[in-house]
């Protein structure tokens, strides 16, 4: 035991803490929020899922009003109706048909709701990430600046207890002091020495943590520029803070008019359901104009058709038709 304690103070444990890169890089406070806000992985992953689903909102919604064509071609072999040998006859045929949606109005279609609904998801689990990402690289860049601190005045302290240490052992060769004074003293450098080990550890890993975040390579060499800033944040301000910037708060709000909208949609499912038609057409040629509901939403469609082979029963091809034709659907009682 007493051979243990003679022996020479241990050097203080020097962990990597600034990786193995030839020169540091310096960061500021604001360079690594805004580090980061651009190569933090989570946050492009959050970007990304954003991305997808307003991608795919535009294609839904635009898909309403792209032109909807169509080919329709038949083949029908039917008993000739003058021959009595039981012959039959051949009948070909093709149509061409075009639709397109001007515009729609009244109650929105299921599927737009659900989109905008994983919209608002994805775009708020982002602002919450950031938020987290953001408050958490504000913290360690604190945590390591004020750890250099500590780090400062653990060194300035073993320095001390070192000194004491040289006098007592000084004292004890010569008989001036007891053992047990000088065993201390080499505690007291000890106790240092594990203190500052333990901070140099935890300052390691914050800085591996920090690198992390702001979507740097670990073990990139890193110096932190800056000082520790307050915080003076009254608790009425801060509440107001919260009221204004809280993600989970501003998604409810978003939720809440969302539901407004719906209730608001409930009156359309007691409105008639109208149906309207006006066309033209010689019988090989037609369009019209319509006004329907689908899905639950009304729309003005424009639809054409032309028939690739003209019918034989039609003795006039050139004298145009028109037609118009209103359904209405009033609805009493639906549960």
């Amino acid at each position: 035991m007493r051979a243990a304690l003679v022996t020479s103070i241990l050097p203080v444990l020097v962990w990597p803490a600034d990786g193995v890169a030839s020169s540091p890089v310096t960061f500021s406070l604001d360079q690594s929020i805004e580090s980061a806000a651009k190569h933090n992985r989570e946050l492009i992953q959050a970007r990304q899922r954003v991305n997808e689903v307003q991608r795919g909102h535009r294609i839904i919604v635009r898909s309403h009003y792209l032109p909807h064509q169509s080919l329709t071609t038949t083949y029908d072999v039917e008993p000739s109706a003058t021959s009595t040998s039981g012959k039959t006859e051949e009948k070909f045929g093709g149509r061409v048909e075009y639709s397109q949606r001007l515009f729609e109005f009244g109650p929105n279609a299921a599927q737009e709701v659900g989109l905008r609904e994983d919209l608002r998801q994805a775009l708020f689990s982002y602002q919450d990430k950031l938020h987290e990402v953001q408050a958490r690289v504000w913290q360690l860049f604190h945590l390591i600046l004020l750890q250099d601190e500590q780090i400062e005045q653990r060194q300035e302290s073993r320095y001390n207890f070192r000194k004491a240490f040289e006098r007592q052992q000084a004292r004890f060769d010569k008989r001036l002091a007891s053992e047990e004074d000088r065993v201390n003293a080499e505690l007291n450098v000890l106790n240092e020495d594990l203190a500052i080990n333990r901070l140099v550890k935890q300052q390691f890993d914050n800085k591996m943590e920090l690198l992390r975040l702001i979507g740097r390579p670990i073990g990139t060499q890193i110096e932190l520029q800056g000082e520790t800033t307050p915080f003076p944040v009254e608790q009425d301000e801060a509440v107001a803070i919260a009221l204004r910037r809280d993600v989970n708060l501003a998604l409810r709000e978003e939720q809440l008019q969302e539901q407004r909208r719906i209730v608001t949609e409930v009156n359309w499912e007691y409105s008639p359901d109208l149906s309207v038609t006006a066309g033209v057409g010689d019988g090989r040629t037609d369009a019209s104009v319509n006004v329907d509901r689908r899905d639950g939403t009304w729309g003005l469609d424009v639809e054409s058709s032309y028939d690739l082979k003209e019918e034989d029963t039609i003795t006039q091809p050139d004298e145009a038709q028109f037609s118009a034709q209103i359904e209405a659907r009033i609805p009493i009682f639906e549960g």
